[in-house]
């Protein structure tokens, strides 16, 4: 199911026309009162799509005659002794918030969800539907970093000392035992660049603070090159309009 941009870039809720389920597009400060932490959901949205090649050989073996969603299911079943436990719960919250306005039950071959009177049965059919849309509401996807290509050898030496800086930093944040944080990379640039409060941005859904982002990033790009062009650079690779 594809869902229009119109609709993802409006923040409202996702409606499956083929189920009548109602799918919850949640802000980041809903994600921040749920989670706690970015790992969590981040944890939570990536088990979503739990595949059984993440398990070792004899567990695939073992569980070779059953489907991912039927495994999915079976985990979901399981007490809290799990081995799996913590990225279970994170799970379970995060189709809490997906489904804020149903209560959600876990079987042996289905998921139901209900509200009021009425019942959803969730299949393999309809699961791998609501992930396709779970996608879109959160369109996590590698960015290829840009490229500064120096044009003269004293360029060169700065760039390489720039790039020798972000390993260095990388590194010790490694040691630290620190991760870079997706969202706060995003709010913090987007905040000081645009000038909007920290707290608003809080309020945008994952997608608009993506889509905001590139689109802020594309403006950046377009602008150098811009500025370059203009102090007479030539030889510069062309780039697209930011309104492009």
């Amino acid at each position: 199911m594809k869902i229009d941009d119109f609709l993802l870039l409006s923040g409202e809720d996702i409606p499956l026309t083929s189920s009548n389920i109602i799918i919850h597009n949640p802000t980041i400060q809903e994600l921040v009162q749920i989670f706690l932490d970015e790992t969590s959901f981040l944890t939570g949205f990536e088990f979503l799509f739990f595949s059984k090649d993440k398990m070792n050989k004899n567990e695939q073996q073992m569980l070779s005659a059953l489907s991912d969603f039927e495994v999915l299911l079976a985990l979901l079943s399981m007490t809290n002794d799990s081995p799996m436990k913590n990225q279970l719960d994170c799970l379970k919250k995060f189709l809490l918030l997906l489904f804020k306005d149903y209560d959600i039950e876990y079987k042996k071959e289905n998921i139901i969800l209900t509200k009021d009177k009425h019942l959803i049965v969730i299949d393999e059919i309809l699961f791998s539907e609501i992930k396709q849309v779970i996608n879109q509401i959160f369109p996590f996807k590698q960015k290829e970093g840009l490229d500064f290509n120096p044009q003269n050898e004293r360029a060169k030496q700065i760039a390489e000392k720039i790039k020798k800086g972000r390993e260095k930093i990388q590194k010790q944040k490694k040691q630290d035992g620190q991760s870079d944080s997706l969202f706060e990379k995003y709010i913090s640039i987007l905040s000081i660049g645009l000038q909007i409060p920290i707290k608003e941005l809080y309020q945008c859904t994952v997608y608009q603070l993506l889509n905001m982002f590139e689109r802020y990033e594309k403006k950046e790009v377009y602008d150098v090159h811009l500025k370059a062009q203009l102090a007479g650079a030539t030889g510069m690779k062309e780039v697209d309009h930011w309104m492009m």
